[in-house]
């Protein structure tokens, strides 16, 4: 399953940070993962949720550097977890706007 969403932000993940580190101390080249989140709309009369990505690559996703708020994302990915808002890894993220440029 894919939803159309909207992007929100990017951040270092604190958890994988630390991991990244200690692995780093023992000489080991570790990239670190981000995690992104989104904000899914269902309907323009309804609040929406927000989807929170983990694991992501900015080697993989390099729009993710420069990406504005509401900027369009096409995600999918396995639900981890859903409470308040929805928790997604191994995720694929595609830009439809930049697939026209």
């Amino acid at each position: 399953m894919c939803w159309l969403t909207e992007f929100s932000g990017v951040q270092q993940d604190a958890y994988e940070l630390g991991r990244t580190a200690a692995s780093r101390k023992r000489g080991k080249k570790v990239e670190i993962p981000w995690v992104v989140t989104l904000f899914h709309r269902q309907d323009k009369h309804y609040s929406g949720e927000m989807i929170t990505c983990y694991g992501i690559s900015l080697s993989a996703y390099p729009q993710l550097k420069f990406a504005h708020a509401n900027t369009p994302v096409v995600v999918s990915g396995t639900i981890r977890s859903v409470s308040i808002d929805v928790e997604l890894i191994d995720v694929t993220l595609e830009f439809p706007e930049a697939a026209g440029n």
